[in-house]
Formats: C-alpha cells, structure tokens, sequence
C-alpha cells in the first residue's frame, strides 16, 4: 500500500466537515452542557475533556487512522492540556496582572501555536508556513480575548 492508497483510505477521517468529526464534536457538546448543568466542571474544562474521550474511543472504530495509537494518543493529550490551560486556567492566573483581553488571549495564543508546531499526523499531511500559523493563531487570540473581556466580570 502506498501513500495515495494510504491517504485515500484514511485521509477525510478526522476532516473538519466529515461526518464522524460532526457527530464527535456535537455529542461533545451536548455531554458538555449536561455536566456544566450537572455542576461537574465549567463547559471549557468538560469539552476539551469529553472531545478528547471521543477521539481515544473513535481511533478504535474501524477504519483505523494509518498512524499508531501512541501518537495519535500524545496528540490528543497534548489537545487536551493545552486547551484546558488556555481556555480556563490560564485566564484565571493572569486576569489579576493583565488586561483581560491579553489575560484570555495569551494562552490562546500560546497553545494554538504550539498546536501547529506538532509534526503533521498523517500521511500526505504538511505543516503550515510560520505566517500562516500566526495569522492563525492571532485571530484566535482576538476571538477569545473579545469574549474574555465582554464575559469577565
């Protein structure tokens, strides 16, 4: 098998507009807002932590991703902690020293870049240009810091 066959079997699994990543990603929600409601977690801890549960399950069900499960497991770990450090714990730590769009936004920041500079996961898979991940990761930083400043109280 080469890396077309290896592509074209495996390559639109965990696309962003495939179905499978849609129902992961709804189904997170939805259990999500169950254990905020529930009074478990805050909803950006319990989605990142849910999301993460799904994708070790969903490696599991067939087709199979052509990488291994040690890598594809660091990937969604790394997802994880750095989407609880930037999107909760983060903002609480520095809220009290910076402004709070920079207090929300910096950790963003930070974690989608390093998120980027992860070595692709997948055959055919290239990284992108540094401008390209900047441009990336500053427009998430501006999203977030806007809702961090609009919802802090």
């Amino acid at each position: 098998m080469n890396i077309a066959d290896t592509k074209k079997q495996f390559g639109d699994r965990w696309q962003p507009l495939s179905f499978r990543f849609i129902g992961i990603t709804v189904l997170s929600s939805f259990l999500s807002f169950a254990l905020r409601d529930a009074g478990v977690l805050p909803y950006l801890v319990t989605y990142p932590l849910v999301f993460s549960i799904a994708l070790i399950i969903d490696y599991w069900i067939p087709p199979r991703p052509a990488v291994t499960f040690g890598f594809a497991l660091t990937r969604i770990l790394a997802f994880l902690f750095l989407s609880i450090f930037s999107l909760w714990i983060g903002p609480k730590l520095l809220v009290h020293w910076l402004w709070s769009p920079f207090a929300y936004g910096l950790p963003v920041w930070i974690s989608v870049m390093l998120i980027f500079s992860l070595r692709p996961g997948g055959p055919g898979q290239t990284r992108f240009p540094l401008w390209k991940r900047t441009i990336i990761s500053t427009i998430a930083a501006v999203i977030f810091g806007l809702v961090g400043f609009f919802t802090h109280s």
